[in-house]
This record gives structure tokens, C-alpha cells and sequence, in this order.
């Protein structure tokens, strides 16, 4: 078979050969600007020099888009990506807080990367087709996010999860938005929850399966599954797993070095209480435990408990364990107030927050806290609130803030820094 020349070299060529047709035997004398019919002819060199020119620009343009549209469909991209307000250069240095936080949003569904002293948005992602935004958290550099998408598979009903890494540039525009395709996994439920190591090496899922009770209402499907825990290294895919026995509802993943932190709830079916009306409920008390991801064993109930709350029904609580591992907050047993508690003796030592009560309705449910995210020095906190509102807390400074958002009035708002 013949070879044929990269398109860059055949338009070299052509460029070199219609520049040699112009040199000082063609260059006529310099003469009075006279008319001449025939001085037409001697602009062909020069002709056919901008023809040459306007083909390669052409054929660039025309390589360039065909290679776009050759993209698998879905591979995750950026397509949607578009800043906010124009940057030029890094930003300015926010002292006092991280740089740039993410937040998914469902309406539209999309992901939305913030600067957090302006509020300017610097980037916006679409998820892969047919797939939602489920999660995002951030490793220890401000700038690689893990962003998870769900789809659910029409021949099972299970719940697909995708993973993908998102790395960003120093004026918070995309740099890399791939996808990590070993990293996937199949669940039963789509309330699950993530947190990336402090490192950025590791990323703990929770991951749930079917219990095989079937004499549930349709609520009780969604929540009474059985829970664990998987923990995957993300250079390799290697998967270790810790799992429970029964119903449980596990979340608030957090880390603090090698040691992993999650809220642990037992349930149990309303069918199987005195009270059939009472739907899905808890069994004894809500648990904040701690594995060690580098010791032996495989269980969750095995793991240290950090603090526990009869109080709490261990449906919506959130809590996080700081980055020096000595003490924790949460809004478990007081849904609109967050807390913190020394992780050695247990016991509270004071009250951050209250939950911003915006809610148009006054009748309405109460204003609760649903998401708690920390930065890897566990001074700043981004916290959500049932309602969309972003709280700065800054725990050395004792200060709460409020943080840019759009407000979506929606349960639950995945957002990281």
C-alpha cells in the first residue's frame, strides 16, 4: 500500500512549491503605477501563494473537527465547560480558605466549579450521556476532584456508578475531565456516599445490596439493603471490602490519615414491628465508627465507635471526622445544629452553627444540615443545608459565612472543597 504523507507535510510541500514560483526572475522592475492588461499575469505567483494558505487554514479546521466528532459518546468531556467570568492567569490567592470548591447541582444537572472568594463560577461540566451527577469529593491539592455519575441499567435495575477524575488549572478552568473506568461498580441503592484519602491515592464507596426479604413497601426497598463498605486504590483498581450481615444505612465517609470514619444506622423493616405503620426504622442507637483501612478484619460493627447518639434516627445525619483525628462534628441527635465533639472522651465541646432558616414556607419542615465537607487542614468546613445554602465555617476563627450558590431547593447538594 502507498504511503501517504501526514496532511502537515503535504501542505508544507505545496506551500514550498508555490513559494518557489516567486523569486527575483519573476519580481518585474519597478515602474510608474501605468495600466497594463498584461500586469495582471504577474499576479499568479502571489495568487497562487494565498490559495495555498487559505487550503492549509481549510484543511486544519476541517482535520481538527473531524477528530472531535470521532470521540466515543461516552467518554466523559467537558462540553458544557464555560467560565463564568473570564480569567487571565491564576487567581489570587485566598488565605484563610480553599481556592475553588465544586457543587452538583440536578437542575440543571450539572457541575460547577466556583472560585470561593468572588463566587465567579470558572467551569461548568455536563455528565456523561444518560448518566446524573451522583457525588464529589476532593483529594488534598484543590485542584483533583473524583466526581461519580449514576445511570440505572434497564435490564437489571440496579444503579450504575462511573467514576471519573477532574483536575483543574490554576484560574480554575478544566485541565483533565476523564473517565476511570476500573473504578465502577453496580448498587441497589443511589443514596451512597464517597470520600477520597487525604493523599489522593484511595477512595471509599459505599455500596449496598439487595436484602432478600421481599415483603417491603416501596420505601422500605429504597432504604433496607444491606451496606459496605469498599475501599479501591485508584493506580491499581484493587478493592478491599468491609461488610455488615443486615439492613444497615451507612454514610458521611471521612478521612483522618489511614483511618476511615462513616456513620453506621442498623434497620429494620415497619413490617416487622409492633406498628406496621411506622415504615423503616432504626435499631439501636446511631453510630459514628472508624476503621482502620490498614488493619485486618472485614467488618464494620467490628470497628471502633467513636460516638454514639440513641437520639437519632441515622437517616439524615452527616458527621466529619477532622484530619488530626482528635475530634469530629456532627448534626446527629440535633438535625439543624452542628457539633463538636472530642473523639477521646465523647463528649461535645461546642456548637458551630445553626442551620440558616431561609425556607419560604414557615410551615414547613425544619432547615437541616445535609452535607459536611472539610479541607485536608480540618479548619474549613462547607456545609449545606436542606434548603441549598453554602456555610463557610472557619473553626479556628470561629466564623460562619455564607458561600456563593444557586440556591436549588433540593434534599441534598454533593459539593466539596
Amino acid at each position: 500500500m502507498k504511503t501517504v504523507p501526514p496532511l502537515e507535510e503535504r501542505l508544507r510541500d505545496a506551500y514550498r512549491a508555490a513559494a518557489d514560483a516567486w523569486g527575483p526572475s519573476t519580481t518585474p522592475p519597478l515602474r510608474p503605477p501605468v495600466w497594463n492588461p498584461r500586469r495582471r499575469r504577474g499576479l499568479a505567483p502571489v495568487a497562487a501563494i494565498v490559495c495555498v494558505i487559505v487550503i492549509a487554514v481549510a484543511a486544519v479546521a476541517i482535520d481538527k473537527a473531524h477528530h472531535r466528532s470521532a470521540r466515543p459518546a461516552d467518554t466523559p468531556s467537558p462540553s458544557l465547560t464555560s467560565p463564568g467570568t473570564p480569567t487571565r492567569g491564576p487567581l489570587p490567592a485566598r488565605p484563610g480558605r480553599p481556592r475553588f470548591m465544586a457543587v452538583a447541582s440536578s437542575e440543571p444537572d450539572e457541575l460547577r466549579i466556583r472560585d470561593t472568594g468572588s463566587g465567579a463560577v470558572t467551569a461548568r461540566l455536563a455528565p456523561p450521556r444518560g448518566d446524573t451527577f451522583e457525588d464529589v469529593a476532593v483529594a488534598g491539592d484543590d485542584r483533583t476532584f473524583i466526581v461519580t455519575t449514576r445511570a440505572v441499567d434497564p435490564r437489571t435495575s440496579q444503579v450504575r456508578i462511573s467514576v471519573h477524575r477532574l483536575r483543574l488549572s490554576d484560574d480554575g478552568t478544566v485541565k483533565e475531565y476523564t473517565s476511570l473506568p476500573r473504578l465502577g461498580y453496580s448498587t441497589v441503592l443511589a443514596d451512597l456516599d464517597m470520600a477520597v484519602s487525604p493523599d489522593g491515592t484511595k477512595i471509599a464507596f459505599v455500596v449496598y445490596k439487595a436484602h432478600p426479604d421481599k415483603a417491603r413497601t416501596l420505601l422500605e426497598n429504597g432504604l433496607m439493603n444491606i451496606g459496605r463498605i469498599e475501599v479501591v486504590t485508584i493506580a491499581t483498581g484493587e478493592r478491599r471490602t468491609w461488610s455488615t450481615p443486615y439492613m444497615s444505612k451507612i454514610g458521611s465517609l471521612s478521612w483522618a490519615g489511614s483511618t476511615l470514619a462513616f456513620t453506621f444506622t442498623r434497620l429494620a423493616s415497619g413490617a416487622h414491628q409492633p406498628d406496621p405503620g411506622l415504615g423503616v426504622t432504626a435499631v439501636g442507637a446511631m453510630q459514628i465508627r472508624a476503621l482502620d483501612t490498614g488493619a485486618p478484619g472485614d467488618s464494620p460493627p467490628a470497628a471502633t465507635v467513636l460516638l454514639s447518639r440513641p437520639d437519632s434516627t441515622g437517616l439524615t445525619d452527616v458527621a466529619r471526622l477532622l484530619p488530626d483525628g482528635r475530634s469530629l462534628i456532627t448534626n446527629a441527635g440535633h438535625p439543624t445544629i452542628l457539633r463538636q465533639y472530642s473523639v477521646r472522651t465523647g463528649r461535645p465541646i461546642r456548637d458551630l452553627a445553626k442551620a440558616p432558616t431561609t425556607r419560604d414556607d414557615p410551615t414547613g419542615p425544619d432547615v437541616q444540615w445535609v452535607g459536611l465537607t472539610a479541607d485536608t487542614t480540618g479548619r474549613h468546613l462547607l456545609a449545606v443545608s436542606s434548603t441549598g445554602d453554602l456555610v463557610h465555617l472557619d473553626l479556628a476563627g470561629r466564623k460562619t459565612a455564607p458561600l456563593p450558590s444557586d440556591k436549588p431547593d433540593q434534599d441534598n447538594l454533593p459539593s466539596a472543597w
